[in-house]
């Protein structure tokens, strides 16, 4: 199990995640992107599971890294292009400005999930569109909602279980959050990967 931890001006994040059994090296990746209006956060799951997957997985890093200050719809079709002579990859990738507003987009089976901090609680899920960055994509459509100081954005690979919102306490640290999602929700038989971001506000 690998763990990460970061902060820009207005995220404090958390990353952690692992290889399915026998494998050293994980096709789940993600990046994390600091730039001077937004905070870019992407997380990728290559096909399959193994060097290949991972391959797919640093691939789409690198793409990303190359133009992140791109709009959304953008990077997608620059991975999409650049991951051509890999297996491809499902992936969402979420962009928070400081003053909260946050964009969210998602191709495959990466899931999503906004948890308030605040009454009335609850949370919401992003609604992606089925296909593979670098073999077939769908056509793109962001979509956008508003993070008050507080509210967490939780991502996780298919190697986490459905329902993983209830290990989710705003109260807790994002690396707190995470390990306990990957260790309450993994399913053991696949890489997974979840990344906690919690939206501390424009205020620090």
């Amino acid at each position: 199990m690998t763990l990460t931890v970061g902060a820009t001006n207005w995220v404090d994040w958390a990353a952690t995640g692992a290889p399915i059994p026998g494998e050293t090296s994980s096709g789940d990746g993600h990046l994390v992107v600091r730039g001077a209006t937004r905070t870019l956060i992407a997380v990728m799951d290559g096909l399959g599971h193994g060097p290949e997957a991972h391959l797919a997985a640093t691939a789409a890093i690198a793409a990303i890294g190359e133009i992140p200050d791109a709009p959304l719809r953008s990077l997608f079709e620059h991975c999409n292009e650049a991951l051509r002579r890999t297996r491809g990859v499902v992936m969402t990738i979420a962009s928070i400005a400081r003053d909260g507003q946050m964009e969210w987009l998602g191709v495959g089976n990466v899931d999503a999930i906004v948890v308030r901090s605040a009454a009335p609680y609850g949370h919401e899920a992003i609604v992606t569109r089925g296909g593979v960055v670098g073999y077939r994509m769908p056509s793109l459509r962001p979509c956008g909602t508003h993070l008050n100081a507080g509210d967490m954005l939780v991502m996780a690979t298919d190697g986490i279980q459905s329902g993983f919102a209830s290990s989710v306490d705003p109260v807790l640290s994002p690396e707190m959050i995470a390990s306990r999602i990957l260790e309450g929700h993994g399913r053991g038989y696949d890489d997974a990967l979840v990344v906690v971001a919690r939206y501390v506000g424009d205020g620090r």
